[in-house]
């Protein structure tokens, strides 16, 4: 074979791995999506992939991807996910019942809704200044050990953090705590550390866990 086809080959061969290699998103058409804010964003409401990874574009058909929507990616088995920048509010059962182990949130974020991350196996989650509130169940049955939670947040569900080894918490001195709809006369110890730092709130937040309380 002439030489020179074998090194035309050689060079298609090299630029499409390192096209495979540099993709840095997952194709758009792995993701569902509904238009919002006017036709001027979007919403994804559906994984169909079948990917452990799943790296979340943030434009998807030319629009900046804002939400997350309800049970988007629930109970996929995803192992990682990488989410952009754009996204600003996850819904409800978002990413629930996966395999997750570290979540690193986008910094525009400002919502997350009930059970958006709840039944996975994180150990560390990386809250940015820009949450302002967290739903209920929004993190429970996951394996943090330690949670800080910035001034930013003004609100917190109920069994938002309910999990069974969280021993340190960090947390703003003005957030509002959801008080249980089955409210028990005998106080967990969360409850009675809130109430001793002159804030607000009531029981089961962080219920079933052993912890020191450090507020900012």
């Amino acid at each position: 074979m002439n030489k020179a086809i074998v090194f035309m080959y050689l060079a298609i061969i090299m630029l499409m791995s390192f096209s495979a290699c540099g993709q840095k998103y997952d194709d758009e058409s792995l993701f569902r999506i509904d238009l919002i804010e006017g036709g001027k964003a979007v919403r994804i409401t559906e994984y169909v992939g079948n990917s452990q990874t799943v790296r979340i574009p943030p434009r998807i058909q030319k629009l900046p991807v804002k939400e997350i929507g309800r049970s988007a990616f629930e109970d996929e088995q995803i192992v990682l996910v990488t989410i952009p920048r754009t996204v600003t509010n996850i819904g409800e059962n978002a990413f629930a019942q996966n395999r997750l182990v570290n979540i690193d949130l986008p910094k525009n974020v400002t919502n997350i809704s009930y059970g958006a991350f709840r039944d996975n196996k994180i150990t560390s989650v990386n809250l940015p200044k820009s949450i302002i509130t967290i739903g209920a169940e929004a993190f429970s049955g996951n394996e943090f050990t330690t949670v800080y939670i910035p001034r930013s947040v003004t609100k917190i569900g109920e069994h938002a953090f309910t999990v069974e080894i969280l021993y340190t918490i960090t947390i703003g001195a003005n957030v509002e705590v959801g008080v249980s709809r089955w409210w028990s006369s005998v106080w967990d110890s969360f409850a009675e550390a809130y109430i001793a730092n002159n804030l607000a709130g009531g029981t089961y937040v962080f219920e079933n866990n052993r912890w020191v309380l450090s507020k900012i």
